[in-house]
């Protein structure tokens, strides 16, 4: 079910930023803009982003959920690590590291 929903998002995702030189991410942990390490929350967990679209150099972030699901817990641990230095990704293939946004819920049926 998650797979069907993750592939209905990157079609979305995908008309969203067709025409533009945006290009998107997909499953990119939160990193340190400075160390490039990914941070941890207080259980040693990390965060993984479902989809980040990168346009000028600042990413947008996609959590993927349906209908039923409660993500107050993952958004709590993602602000955790973002408030631990956890605000950049690391793009696939790359050294480069890039700020990202808060994630922004995207409820697929």
């Amino acid at each position: 079910m998650g797979d069907s929903r993750e592939t209905k998002a990157l079609r979305i995702l995908k008309d969203k930023i067709k025409g533009t030189n945006a290009k998107i991410e997909r499953e990119r942990y939160l990193r340190d803009c400075k160390t490039g390490k990914s941070v941890r929350d207080k259980f040693g967990s990390r965060r993984r982003i479902d989809f980040v679209i990168i346009e000028n150099n600042f990413g947008k972030c996609y959590e993927v959920t349906g209908p039923e699901t409660d993500k107050t817990k993952q958004m709590a641990k993602e602000k955790e690590i973002r408030k631990k230095g956890g605000i950049c990704i690391k793009p696939k293939g790359s050294k480069e590291l890039i700020e990202v946004s808060m994630s922004q819920i995207m409820c697929i049926i």
